[in-house]
C-alpha cells in the first residue's frame, strides 16, 4: 500500500490496523508531552503562593487524618468498655453456676448418705 490514508482492499486482515497504528504513532509526535510545563512568566511570589496553597491542603489532609484517628480511638475505647462489661457479666454468671453446682453436689451427697 503506497498511500497510508486510504485502504486499497488488497491488504491482509490486520494490515490496515497495523498501518493505522503506525500512522497514529507517527502523528502523535506532534502532540505536547504529558509532563507539566511551567510558564516562563512565573515569579517567586507565584511559586510561594502555590506552595502556601499546597501546604494548606496538606494541613487539611493532616487534620482530617488526625480526626479519623481520634474517632478510631474513641470507637476502640467504646469497644473495650463493652467487652469489659460483657466479661464481668460472664464471670458473674460463671460464679453463680459454680455456686449452684456446689449446692447440687452437696444435696446429692446428702441424698446418698440418707439412702
Amino acid at each position: 500500500m503506497t498511500d497510508n490514508s486510504t485502504p486499497t482492499g488488497n491488504e491482509l486482515p490486520g494490515q490496515q490496523h497495523e498501518e493505522a497504528c503506525t500512522n497514529a504513532s507517527s502523528s502523535s509526535s506532534s502532540l505536547p508531552s504529558p509532563t507539566r510545563h511551567m510558564p516562563d512568566s512565573l515569579t517567586p511570589d507565584d511559586t510561594i503562593n502555590e506552595l502556601l496553597a499546597s501546604s494548606r491542603s496538606l494541613g487539611d489532609i493532616r487534620a482530617a487524618r488526625e480526626s479519623r484517628a481520634a474517632e478510631a480511638l474513641k470507637l476502640k475505647d467504646e469497644q473495650i468498655r463493652i467487652l469489659n462489661e460483657q466479661n464481668s457479666k460472664l464471670l458473674e454468671s460463671i460464679d453463680r453456676a459454680e455456686e449452684e453446682i456446689g449446692v447440687l453436689q452437696t444435696e446429692r451427697d446428702r441424698v446418698r448418705e440418707d439412702s
